[in-house]
């Protein structure tokens, strides 16, 4: 074990992935936790860490854990959980750990107590089979039935299944996926009509977030602190309608300035906010594309050859995790060898890598990392998008690739993008749609 955290569980939602299939998530207030105690193998036998959860008032806890926390020099603690972790020994007491140093793809082992279900049948409990609804059955079709016999051996062997209390007890699920920070925009929008007042620690800050606190509150909601560590949220009773206009989608204008990038030329989007890009826009001047901002327009412009780059994805405001494939098919066209490390998703966010290589990038992934070694040239092939970035990707390949490019799957790309094709053509891109009537998806034919 390498990490490990302490929460509790606020609710359920559900989340789309990127193919647009339902997932039923557990939404969990991870953290923050506090390193009480630590173990070494010197002094105890072994590696381990102390953590402790939820802020509790002192009068609350016994005079021994009150002397534990006190010695420790950490606030009080509801929780304390102990956990043995090979990088125990890089840590100390005192330290903080929040929930991002879990990432999105991440798989975790959750461990807890399992809800109550009181004294149940042995058909509940066990799921044994029942007696047939015949005449002359009786009333006993979901009794046990006999349990032993009375002379030999009298008795009922241990571990005989039977009625008795069901649940509440540890259980432990195993492989469960991290996933986005889609939780805190739900969370929000439950509790903006729940009673009383909700708190969301280590919220996420994307502008998206803010919008969507700006847009509740529009209604008549009480949201606070949106683009902060903590998110306030009084309940109210109703909402109301209303009139509202949404910010410009940062990524949808990422993704033609990176298309800009790898085939060259000049581009003015309008409708920006160009603050909401500068993550960005910075990342593309170090690879020598010439990016003009003005109050809500930015001028991206490349006519020199690429220059190779580092790019790591991070939570908001970092280079965010939904452009990493759109500057990897920039990178492949970059002099020199560049890496891009995947910071929020899991490695099977580099699943466009084998398609990006048909068209001749030089491409390898080790973990979460690619290693980019720039091409003078792409050559088109028939590809396939696997999701709604990755097939964005392959089209801003398609754009530099020399020849015709094939793009199939492309209901991903529908799904995020509105009128990809028509606003590409409206600026010179040799692109078409055309249906295949064998066939249940479209294909893209890029030049």
């Amino acid at each position: 074990m390498e990490k490990a955290i302490i929460g509790r569980k606020i609710g359920m939602s559900q989340i789309f992935d990127e193919a647009g299939k339902v997932i039923p998530v557990t939404v969990i207030e991870a953290g923050p936790c506090v390193v009480v105690q630590k173990k070494t193998e010197e002094k105890d036998g072994y590696n381990a860490v102390q953590l402790g959860f939820q802020d509790v008032a002192e009068r609350k806890l016994t005079k021994p854990e009150q002397g534990h926390l006190k010695k420790a020099e950490v606030p009080m603690k509801k929780v304390l959980k102990e956990f043995k972790l090979n990088k125990a020994a890089e840590m100390n007491v005192g330290d903080e750990i929040k929930a991002d140093t879990f990432a999105k793809g991440d798989h975790i082992d959750v461990t807890g107590i399992s809800k109550g279900k009181g004294y149940q049948g042995v058909i509940k409990r066990w799921n044994a089979g029942r007696g047939r609804m015949t005449h002359g059955g009786g009333p006993v079709h979901r009794h046990a039935g006999s349990m032993g016999s009375g002379t030999d051996p009298s008795r009922i062997f241990k571990g005989k299944i039977g009625a008795g209390h069901m649940g509440a007890e540890q259980v432990t699920v195993q492989n469960l996926d991290v996933v986005s920070v889609g939780a805190t925009m739900n969370i929000m929008m439950a509790a903006a009509l729940a009673e009383g007042t909700t708190t969301i620690e280590n919220a996420a800050k994307e502008p998206h977030i803010v919008d969507l606190a700006n847009f509740l509150n529009s209604m008549g909601a009480d949201i606070k602190g949106a683009g902060t560590d903590s998110i306030k949220i009084r309940g109210v009773k109703k909402l109301t309608g209303g009139t509202y206009c949404i910010i410009p989608d940062q990524i949808e204008a990422g993704t033609y300035m990176a298309a800009v990038a790898a085939a060259g030329g000049q581009l003015l989007l309008k409708n920006i906010i160009p603050k909401h890009m500068d993550c960005i826009s910075a990342k593309l001047m170090e690879m020598g594309v010439a990016v003009e901002e003005n109050d809500d327009t930015l001028l991206v412009r490349r006519s020199e050859p690429l220059q190779k780059a580092n790019v790591k994805t991070l939570p908001y405001p970092g280079f965010p995790t939904d452009m990493q494939p759109q500057i990897a098919a920039v990178l492949s066209l970059a002099q020199g060898t560049s890496l891009v490390t995947e910071g929020v998703y899991g490695a099977n966010r580099f699943k466009y890598v084998d398609e990006l290589k048909r068209l001749g990038a030089h491409i390898q992934v080790d973990g979460k990392v690619a290693v980019i070694e720039g091409v003078d040239q792409l050559v088109g092939a028939p590809i396939q998008a696997c999701d709604l970035r990755a097939g964005a990707a392959l089209v801003i390949a398609g754009l530099a690739a020399k020849g015709t490019t094939e793009l199939s799957c492309v209901q991903y790309i529908e799904r995020g993008y509105e009128d990809l094709v028509g606003k590409l053509r409206a600026v010179g891109a040799d692109i078409a749609m055309v249906d295949v009537p064998e066939e249940s998806e479209a294909e893209s034919h890029i030049s």
